[in-house]
């Protein structure tokens, strides 16, 4: 029973907090670092982001700059994040246009205490993403 009970902890989805606090989380978005290590790629997706509004340049802008400032600092040096505040407008535009990775960011975020506006209405028992399905170079958004 308690290797049960150890299995079910660890299989559990929790994320430690630079405070020491152990806090569960449902869903934790996975991040492609072909683009989200690339000065370019993140160049590129902040300019349509800014330009056509497009959902998806919207949110990966917005995440980009989340994961600079609370997941991984180190790679803030090399790479510029828009600010907390036009990433948050960001990713709450790119739930107002409906783009569901945005609200399980949002989501994410929220979860953790990072989020400090409204959290959209949404189903974010809907999600459900297969990370089985996902290439090597994709990894887990992470407070370390």
């Amino acid at each position: 029973m308690l290797f049960t009970y150890t299995l079910c902890l660890t299989a559990c989805t929790c994320c430690h907090r630079s405070d020491d606090r152990l806090v569960y989380v449902d869903n934790i978005p996975r991040l492609s670092a072909d683009i989200f290590y690339f000065r370019d790629s993140l160049l590129f997706y902040a300019q349509r982001a800014y330009e056509t509004e497009d959902p998806e340049a919207l949110c990966i802008t917005a995440t980009s700059a989340y994961h600079l400032r609370y997941f991984d600092t180190a790679a803030a040096d090399s790479l510029t994040p828009v600010s907390e505040e036009d990433a948050s407008v960001m990713l709450l535009r790119a739930c107002e246009l409906n783009y569901e990775p945005a609200y399980i960011v949002v989501h994410y975020l929220d979860q953790l205490g990072l989020w400090s506006h409204t959290v959209p209405d949404h189903d974010y028992k809907s999600f459900s993403i297969d990370s089985t399905t996902l290439s090597g170079d994709y990894f887990n958004l992470e407070i370390k």
